[in-house]
């Protein structure tokens, strides 16, 4: 059976600020990022900042499945860190065994700062997760990880369905997402879509976990932490 396609974002989820996701706004993400990159990683330090960590732990929690055929340190095996920054999640892979990690990120400061690690057999600047990634990179991954992107205003769901053309059958895809994102942008209606349009099976899904500290009071701001595993790669929208 084909696939049935899935709905693009502005069309399915009246509710969802369109406007607030356009290219301006994307530009207004660049360049804050781009401005940010010197003091970055010692800023998220500051604010107690987990979502590299845990959603590393989750990720190998999600390897230890017994439907997941490989481990950290199977040969070949190719990781895309979506969103990697300077490289915070990315250097946590390498420490865990895995080797062929490629990055993207929206903001080419960022990458910089990331490509400075040595960790990346790859790196692509200004990569927009709000639009298909370049033809390149679809059907290449094992493993795709991403820490910090899926938040309010950064991106819609449909970045789920651009990362799922990457992966290869049988990829895990192991994404953190801030609570508050996931309920305003449906993000568990979206990624069911996916599922019985036969592209993705949830593996796991930790919710309400630790994120990061609020700077504007001592509350903790919470994620949910995501696993899929990919079924199709050939994901249609519109």
């Amino acid at each position: 059976m084909t696939p049935s396609k899935v709905p693009d974002y502005k069309t399915q989820y009246d509710k969802w600020d369109a406007t607030r996701m356009d290219a301006e706004e994307n530009m207004n993400h660049q360049a804050r990022y781009d401005k940010w990159a010197s003091t970055y990683d010692e800023d998220v330090k500051k604010r107690n900042y987990k979502s590299p960590e845990l959603v590393l732990d989750f990720l190998l929690e999600l390897l230890e499945l017994e439907k997941i055929p490989f481990t950290p340190n199977t040969p070949g095996l190719r990781v895309l860190d979506a969103g990697c920054g300077t490289g915070l999640l990315g250097k946590l892979m390498i420490d865990a065994g895995f080797s062929q990690i490629d990055g993207v990120d929206i903001s080419q400061k960022m990458v910089d700062k990331a490509q400075q690690l040595g960790i990346y057999q790859t790196l692509l600047g200004e990569c927009d997760l709000q639009k298909p990634l370049p033809s390149s990179l679809e059907n290449q991954y094992d493993i795709i990880a991403s820490a910090g992107v899926f938040t309010l205003d950064m991106v819609f769901p449909q970045t789920l369905a651009y990362l799922v053309r990457t992966a290869k059958p049988g990829c895990v895809i192991a994404i953190g997402s801030s609570s508050s994102w996931c309920e305003k942008y449906d993000f568990e209606g979206f990624y069911q879509k996916l599922s019985r349009a036969g592209y993705i099976e949830l593996l796991k899904a930790n919710l309400n976990a630790p994120y990061v500290a609020n700077h504007n009071s001592t509350e903790t701001l919470t994620a949910n932490y995501w696993g899929f595993l990919v079924k199709n790669n050939n994901v249609q929208i519109g």
